[in-house]
């Protein structure tokens, strides 16, 4: 594996012991089979490597071993580092080149020796692979747009597809020496922009890091080395600094009789570097260095106890100056920010139960929901509505802004980080992070999103292109009055605001002219529906203006006062900003607009 050295070690193919011997290298699969206690059929899974090791025959490698050990290589990597007790997976793994390499085998036949399941998914992968490579040499080819499409619908109907490849890059990638330099930056650049994203997504950690250091050192080695220099020097500058403080932290924890785990971290060379392509300069980044102090509780009571006293401890030391507490990060950790001469230094506080989940835990989770995309929280008939938004968006833009827009719905709505907002019933919405109102509002309904006029944030009214943050309460005001305008879609990023906006747009949109203009001129009506109080009849008549009122009347309900102000505005003259103030008096429990002909 990789070292703190900064040294990528390159896995030599030819020392590893596979593909000298075909009952060596079967026996040590099946050892690591049951080392890892994954329940699978074994008698099916050595099959497969059979007709794997059998189709490969005469076939090498660019390091010169026997074709067959890279399925192999894979197998063992889905065996040893994720856990994975999916026969179907393993098997397809082995056999994820044999319909290519031997033509004597057919779908029929991975049907009736293995079963529908494996077969089905040597087909989806095949796809797959397929697609992704595409787009690499050929003219009159596809466009990346289409690709993304296609590769999209695959991951989102079945994650094993995407499971596979990914094991299967990340053994590329330990074995990229052997491959030209072009060759080696194309994968890398790949990687970088296509797989990374995906397994960062799917929660993949240890194989996204692994994915993006290999990556990054083939992508732009000197760039690569010129970062793991600084961090060497930036590290040797801590060192003092980071013992003083993990040493202040032990002592304090050892007196607090709490069992704990301290780790130190430093950001990623390839996070240091998209930093730096941002514009930064290395020395203005924040963090390079930080620790976790995972405590052996699930207590969140104790945890938060144990930070508040370890805050009062740390502002007794000299050597410590801290600008930032009381953070919590997306997983629930307390996060403290320290600042010394040299840089700013993040402590996260974890229980047990927030620590990072690893990689087989994350394929157990995906086994229980059968590998589908309702791991992603995404309904069918959601997909359905994504896919035919990207096919109009295929269809009707130029292929780069098509490519360009589909990542960037894929992108938003797969990688970002998640936010919580609620609804008026306290109900939890998900949403990617940096999601509108609008957004919100098309999550709640297409009809709620196409009349959407305002909204009221923990009780403030916003304006519909606010962003939302974590945590607010979020009431949608509505009114058939009112009709999204192109405006809109600079300021969204959810896939079904985009969809559903595209369509009203697309077809809605031109017949509004012919469907809401009336034949005669028609009289606003505001209908305001208020808690009693003696100023909310004078405060109306300042907005709407005495001399746009036609008639007014007046009702009593209980505690409610209605109010129906009939004005001498016609329908083209009615502005949002009548509404958004009248909405914003105190005491106004509901409004809406209606329309009689003059």
């Amino acid at each position: 594996m990789d070292n703190d050295t900064g040294i990528i070690e390159l896995y030599d193919e030819a020392i590893t012991g596979f593909g000298i011997d075909y009952d060596d290298d079967l026996s040590r699969m099946l050892a690591a089979i049951d080392k890892y206690k994954l329940d699978v059929d074994v008698n099916m899974i050595s099959n497969a490597f059979d007709l794997c090791y059998n189709s490969h025959q005469g076939v090498k490698r660019m390091s010169g071993v026997p074709y067959y050990t890279h399925p192999l290589a894979v197998a063992m990597i889905l065996i040893e580092e994720l856990n994975i007790s999916d026969t179907a997976v393993i098997v397809a793994t082995l056999l994820h080149n044999v319909l290519r390499d031997n033509l004597m085998i057919t779908y029929d036949y991975i049907v009736s020796h293995f079963g529908k399941d494996v077969a089905t998914l040597l087909f989806h992968y095949s796809k797959f692979v397929k697609h992704i490579s595409a787009d690499k040499n050929i003219q009159n080819k596809k466009t990346r747009a289409e690709i993304y499409l296609q590769l999209f619908m695959l991951i989102i109907r079945d994650a094993r597809t995407f499971i596979i490849q990914l094991c299967n890059r990340l053994h590329d990638l330990r074995t990229l020496q052997y491959l030209p330099k072009e060759k080696q930056t194309e994968i890398a650049d790949e990687t970088l922009n296509f797989y990374v994203p995906f397994a960062s997504q799917f929660g993949f950690h240890k194989i996204q890091a692994e994915l993006e250091r290999r990556a990054f050192y083939f992508y732009d080695s000197n760039q690569y080395h010129w970062i793991m220099d600084y961090l060497k020097v930036k590290k040797k500058i801590f060192t003092e600094y980071l013992f003083l403080l993990v040493d202040s932290i032990k002592n304090f924890l050892i007196t607090q009789n709490i069992h704990y785990n301290i780790e130190v971290l430093h950001k990623q060379e390839y996070e240091i570097f998209l930093l730096l392509q941002s514009g930064q300069n290395i020395n203005d980044i924040d963090n390079i260095f930080s620790l976790n102090v995972i405590l052996d509780t699930e207590d969140v009571a104790v945890a938060k106890n144990v930070y508040d006293l370890l805050l009062s401890n740390l502002q007794k030391n000299d050597f410590i100056d801290i600008y930032n507490k009381n953070k919590i990060a997306p997983d629930g950790s307390m996060l403290l920010d320290l600042i010394d001469s040299n840089g700013k230094t993040q402590i996260a506080i974890k229980m047990k139960n927030t620590d990072i989940v690893n990689d087989s835990q994350i394929m157990k989770t995906l086994a229980e929901n059968k590998y589908r995309h309702n791991y992603l929280n995404i309904s069918d008939e959601d997909v359905e509505l994504w896919a035919n938004w990207m096919k109009h968006i295929i269809d009707t833009k130029n292929p780069i802004d098509a490519e360009q827009i589909l990542w960037n719905s894929i992108k938003n709505n797969l990688y970002n980080n998640a936010i919580v907002v609620y609804n008026k019933k306290g109900e939890v919405v998900s949403l990617p992070n940096g999601s509108s109102v609008i957004d919100f509002a098309f999550e709640l309904s297409q009809d709620i999103g196409l009349s959407t006029i305002t909204c009221k944030v923990d009780g403030n009214i916003k304006d519909i292109f606010y962003e939302l943050k974590d945590g607010e309460k979020v009431e949608i005001i509505t009114s058939p009055k009112c009709y999204p305008d192109s405006n809109w879609l600079h300021h969204i990023i959810t896939f079904k605001a985009f969809a559903h906006l595209t369509n009203y747009f697309k077809h809605d949109f031109i017949l509004n002219e012919k469907k809401y203009l009336p034949e005669r001129p028609k009289r606003q009506i505001f209908r305001i529906s208020s808690v009693k109080h003696n100023n909310i009849l004078i405060k109306v008549k300042d907005i709407i203006g005495q001399e746009h009122i036609h008639r007014i009347y007046l009702g009593y309900n209980l505690n409610t006062f209605n109010i129906a102000v009939h004005t001498t505005f016609i329908e083209d003259d009615i502005t949002n900003n009548i509404f958004l103030k009248l909405i914003g008096i105190n005491g106004v429990k509901s409004l809406s607009i209606d329309s009689i002909a003059i």
